[in-house]
């Protein structure tokens, strides 16, 4: 028996519209946001594909580490839109340029590994962000520089406390790569700290 083309089109648009509906009625029912769930569903691959404690862990440190990368890009974006002090805009640029490239490493890593690593923050509850966002120009460097300052130290906490634990060898590499870093950032952040009132 041969199907009209007609009929082949009409099944085809029928077929469309039931997916694109069907599509529609499973967003509505979600709810939890996109970046809310990124960091759950990585957990959940990730747990179910490593049960050995010790990968695990690692597992767990690259999810933390992609959500440093991507809230240290935020910092610096923020410093870069909000600030007039040429060391900010440097140290900004600087967060932005180097935990990008942080973050492309990391994927590349994670990838190998088939470790799953969240590509957005969940919503941010982080009240010296939220505090931050709200600064006035005036108030706004030394506010700053504090948070970055927290948020580094924060970070080489446990980029040093991965180090010691994990045994995987390109873990190891990208953690002595990284640490440089983050605390070259420190130090500049620590700097504009002492010298804004």
């Amino acid at each position: 028996m041969r199907i009209q083309p007609n009929l082949i089109a009409v099944l085809n648009v029928s077929f469309f519209t039931a997916t694109f509906l069907f599509g529609i009625a499973a967003c509505n029912t979600q709810t939890l946001d996109k970046n809310d769930q990124e960091k759950d569903i990585s957990e959940l691959h990730n747990e179910t594909r490593f049960p050995d404690s010790s990968k695990a862990g690692d597992a767990t440190f690259l999810e933390e580490s992609a959500l440093v990368n991507i809230h240290e890009i935020g910092l610096g974006q923020l410093g870069k839109d909000k600030s007039k002090a040429p060391e900010v805009l440097l140290l900004s640029k600087m967060m932005i340029d180097e935990h990008t490239a942080a973050s492309e490493r990391l994927k590349l890593l994670a990838d190998k590994k088939n470790i799953s690593i969240p590509f957005s923050a969940e919503k941010n509850e982080d009240e010296s962000i939220n505090k931050l966002v709200k600064e006035k120009n005036a108030s706004f460097d030394k506010a700053f520089a504090d948070v970055v300052v927290q948020y580094h130290k924060d970070a080489i906490d446990k980029f040093e406390a991965a180090d010691s634990v994990t045994t995987d060898v390109e873990i190891k590499n990208y953690i002595a790569t990284i640490l440089p870093t983050l605390k070259k950032h420190l130090e500049s952040a620590e700097k504009i700290q002492k010298g804004v009132k």
